[in-house]
C-alpha cells in the first residue's frame, strides 16, 4: 500500500522555492509563468490533503488551505511507527528543523502560508523502475543493430533505403510509380483493407495519384476487379503492390529510338533497298504454262516494279508512302480482269511470296526511315544526317488502342503506339567544350487540338447509374497524356533527358522560341504559332524541370537522403550554351549560315540575345542558349540515377484540388 504524503511546517513559503513542488519525480516542474499562477494556487490543496487539523489558514482562489501543525505532524508519525511494529519496515526518521531555510524580502503574496513540503522517502524494493523517455533515435532502425529493442515497437515503411538500390548497368534506374511510393512510404506491409476500400483511397484527389492510375490503365485494372465481385476481397499493403506490379502499366514503356535518314540518298538504306528488290523482281524467273496465270503473274510482277521506280522519284515521305500505297489498289483492278483466275492459285505460286516479301521489304525500309527532305530544314542550318536524333514517344496499350489514328499525320514519325516526338542534334557547346544534346523539335500530331481529354472514353471509369456499359470499355482514342500539353512535353523532356544519359552526354538543351520561330517558318511575333512556341520552349520545359525536382526531392527524401544529398541531384539550368554552325567544303549551301537568323532579328523580339555572326563566312553563332548541366559542379549524376524519374508528373493548377504535397504558394494562400 502506499504511503500517505507527510508535510513539514516551515517558515518558507511555497512560491520561494519551486522545487517543493516536485512531489514525484516523474511529474513535471509547472511553468512558472505569470499567466499561470492561479493554476499553481489551484495545487495547494492537494499539498495540504490528508491533514485532519490544520493551522494556520489561507485563503486562495479555490478556497482555504489548510497547513499542519508540528504537533500533529508528529502525532502522525508515531501513530506510523506504531502500525509498522512487527512488519519489518523501518519508520521515516523526524526531523524536527524545517526544511527549507527562509529567503528574505520581496515577499509573495502567500508568505505567511508558512507551508514546505518534504520529499516522500518510499521503500521501491518491490517497485518496477518507470523506464526513462525515449528519444526519436531510439526508434530509427538501422541496419546491422541486432541490439535495438525498438524494431518490435514501431513497424518499418516498405519503402527502400537509398543504400538498397542498385541498378547495375542501366544508365539510370526505372521510372518510379508515385502510386508505388504511397503504399510503400505509408504502410509497413502488414495492413490489411478490402479492395473497394484500397481503390477509394487511392482514388482520392488529395492524394494526387488519379491521373497516373488512369493512365497506367492500374484503375481500369482495379475497378474491373471489384466490378467482377472482388470487392470485399482484402488485401494487405505488401499483396496490393504486388498486385499492382503485376496488372497493367502503359506509361512506363519509355520511348523508341528512330531514324534521321533522309529519302532519295544513295548511301541511306530506302534507296539501297528499292534498288535491291526492283533488280530482284526484273530477275525473277517468270516461266509459266502458257495461260492466263502466266500473263497475270507478268503484269503483276511489272506493276509492283513500276511502284517501287516511282518511291526512288519520292523526295518526301508522303509521295513515297503514296506510291507504295497504290499497289494493293492496282493489284486488285488488275485481278478483276481474269475472273477465271482464283486467289489460291495466284497464292501458291513461288512468284507470288517473292513479290509480297519485296512489298514487306520496301514497306519495313519506309516505315524506319523517318525523316523527310523538307525535315532536314527545319533545324539548324548546315547539319547532316548523322547529327540527329529522333524519338518516337511512346506507350505500351493495354486496350487494344489502334497503332495510327487518323488524328496522326503522315508527314511526322509514326512508330507503335506513339502520342509525340521529338527531333534533336549533337552539338558541341563552345561554352565548356563539352558534347551534348539540344532538342530543337517537340511535337504531338494528337493532341495539338485534335484530341482532348473530354472525348476520350478511358477504361476502368464508372458507368453512368443505370448504363449496362462494362468498366473495361475504353475509346479507340485513349491514348495516355492526352490532357494537354503540361502531360505530354514532360514526357518527352523525361525521355531526351534519360537518353541523353544513356549516350553519356554532358548536358540536354533546347531551342529558345525566337530561336524556333525562324527554322520553324513563323510569320511574326504576333502569330499563334509563334505564341504557342513561347509556350512550350519558354515556358513549360523551365517549369516542368522544376517539377522533376520537386518530385526527386520528396522521393530522395523518403529514400532516406539527407538535405545535402537532395541539393545534390537538383537538375541546374545554365544558360550560356554557345554553338557554332559553319559551311562546309563540297556542302550545297548557297549563302551564310547566319543569313535567315540576321534578317529575322526584326521580327521576333529575343532573337537579337541570341544570334551572333562570326568569321569571314558569316557563320552562325548561337549564344545564350539554356540547357541542363549533367556535369555542373555539386551535381551528383551518380545518385540521380539510382533516384530515377517519376511515371508521371500531374501538371497545371486547379481551383478545387490542394493535394499536391509539394504545393505553389499560390494556391496555398488560395487554400487558406
Amino acid at each position: 500500500m502506499a504511503k500517505k504524503k507527510k508535510f513539514q511546517a516551515g517558515a518558507a513559503s511555497v512560491l520561494d522555492d519551486p522545487s517543493a513542488l516536485d512531489i514525484l519525480p516523474q511529474i513535471q516542474k509547472p511553468n512558472l509563468q505569470s499567466d499561470q499562477i492561479g493554476a499553481l494556487r489551484d495545487l495547494l490543496p492537494i499539498l495540504a490533503m490528508g491533514a485532519t487539523a490544520v493551522s494556520p489558514m489561507i485563503d486562495t482562489p479555490s478556497g482555504k488551505v489548510f497547513a499542519p501543525s508540528e504537533e500533529e505532524i508528529r502525532k502522525r508519525q508515531e501513530e506510523e511507527a506504531e502500525r509498522l511494529k512487527n512488519t519489518g519496515l523501518k519508520p521515516v526518521p523526524v526531523k524536527n528543523e524545517p526544511l527549507i531555510t527562509p529567503l528574505p524580502d520581496p515577499k509573495g503574496p502567500l508568505d505567511d502560508a508558512n507551508i514546505t513540503v518534504e520529499q516522500p522517502k518510499m521503500d521501491t524494493s518491490n517497485v518496477t523502475p518507470i523506464p526513462e523517455p525515449r528519444t526519436v533515435e531510439d526508434f530509427i532502425l538501422t541496419m546491422g543493430d541486432k541490439k535495438k529493442e525498438s524494431k518490435a515497437l514501431v513497424p518499418t515503411k516498405m519503402i527502400e533505403n537509398i543504400d538498397e538500390i542498385d541498378i547495375g548497368e542501366k544508365s539510370i534506374n526505372k521510372r518510379f510509380s508515385k502510386t508505388e511510393d504511397y503504399i510503400k512510404a505509408n504502410y509497413s506491409g502488414n495492413e490489411k483493407k478490402t479492395l473497394d476500400q484500397w481503390s477509394n483511397e487511392l482514388s482520392d484527389p488529395q492524394k494526387g495519384l488519379t491521373l497516373e492510375l488512369r493512365d497506367t490503365g492500374q484503375m481500369g485494372y482495379l475497378n474491373n476487379m471489384i466490378a467482377s465481385g472482388s470487392d470485399k476481397d482484402k488485401y494487405t499493403a505488401s499483396e496490393l503492390v504486388t498486385l499492382l506490379q503485376s496488372g497493367p502499366n502503359q506509361i512506363a514503356f519509355g520511348y523508341e529510338e528512330g531514324s534521321a535518314k533522309k529519302l532519295g540518298e544513295d548511301q541511306e538504306l530506302l534507296p539501297q533497298n528499292l534498288r535491291t528488290e526492283i533488280t530482284r523482281l526484273q530477275n525473277m524467273n517468270m516461266v509459266f504454262r502458257p495461260g492466263p496465270l502466266g500473263q497475270f503473274m507478268d503484269q503483276y510482277r511489272n506493276l509492283v516494279t513500276d511502284q517501287l521506280k516511282e518511291m526512288q522519284k519520292a523526295t518526301n515521305r508522303e509521295d513515297a508512302e503514296a506510291a507504295l500505297a497504290r499497289i494493293p489498289e492496282m493489284t486488285e483492278t488488275l485481278m478483276s480482269e481474269y475472273p477465271n483466275l482464283d486467289s489460291a492459285t495466284i497464292n501458291a505460286t513461288r512468284q507470288n511470296n517473292e513479290i509480297l516479301n519485296a512489298i514487306s521489304n520496301i514497306t519495313e525500309t519506309l516505315r524506319n526511315n523517318q525523316f523527310t527532305n523538307e525535315h532536314m530544314s527545319i533545324a539548324f542550318p548546315n547539319l547532316r544526317a548523322e547529327n540527329y536524333q529522333i524519338l518516337s514517344h511512346t506507350f505500351k496499350p493495354e486496350y487494344d488502342q489502334p497503332a495510327k489514328l487518323p488524328q496522326h499525320e503522315g508527314s511526322h514519325p509514326s512508330k507503335g503506339h506513339d502520342f509525340a516526338f521529338s527531333r534533336s542534334a549533337k552539338l558541341i557547346n563552345y561554352a565548356n567544350d563539352q558534347k551534348g544534346t539540344v532538342m530543337m523539335e517537340i511535337q504531338t500530331d494528337l493532341f495539338d487540338g485534335k484530341i482532348k481529354s473530354t472525348d476520350i472514353k478511358f477504361p476502368g471509369s464508372k458507368p453512368p447509374e443505370g448504363s449496362t456499359e462494362s468498366f473495361e470499355t475504353a475509346s479507340d482514342n485513349f491514348y495516355p497524356f492526352s490532357g494537354g500539353a503540361q502531360y505530354w512535353i514532360k514526357q518527352v523532356v523525361k525521355d531526351n533527358l534519360e537518353k541523353a544519359i544513356a549516350d553519356n552526354d554532358a548536358y540536354l538543351g533546347w531551342s529558345p522560341a525566337d530561336v524556333v520561330a525562324v527554322y520553324e517558318n513563323a510569320s511574326s511575333a504576333d502569330s499563334d504559332t509563334y505564341k504557342g512556341f513561347k509556350t512550350i520552349y519558354d515556358g513549360r520545359i523551365d517549369k516542368f524541370i522544376k517539377d522533376i525536382n520537386k518530385d526527386i526531392t520528396k522521393r530522395g527524401k523518403a529514400l532516406g537522403l539527407n538535405d545535402k544529398q537532395i541539393e545534390s541531384i537538383q537538375l541546374q539550368v545554365k544558360r550560356d550554351g554557345t554553338y557554332k554552325f559553319s559551311r562546309r567544303p563540297g556542302d550545297d549551301y548557297s549563302e551564310p549560315t547566319s543569313s535567315r537568323y540576321v534578317q529575322a532579328i526584326e521580327n521576333f523580339p529575343g532573337l537579337k540575345n541570341h544570334v551572333r555572326v562570326g568569321g569571314a563566312d558569316r557563320d552562325l553563332i548561337l549564344i545564350n542558349m539554356p540547357y541542363i548541366d549533367l556535369r555542373a559542379e555539386g551535381f551528383d549524376l551518380e545518385l540521380f540515377k539510382k533516384i530515377g524519374l517519376p511515371q508521371f508528373k500531374k501538371g497545371g493548377k486547379t481551383k478545387n484540388d490542394m493535394g499536391d504535397p509539394l504545393i505553389d504558394i499560390e494556391i496555398f494562400m488560395k487554400s487558406v
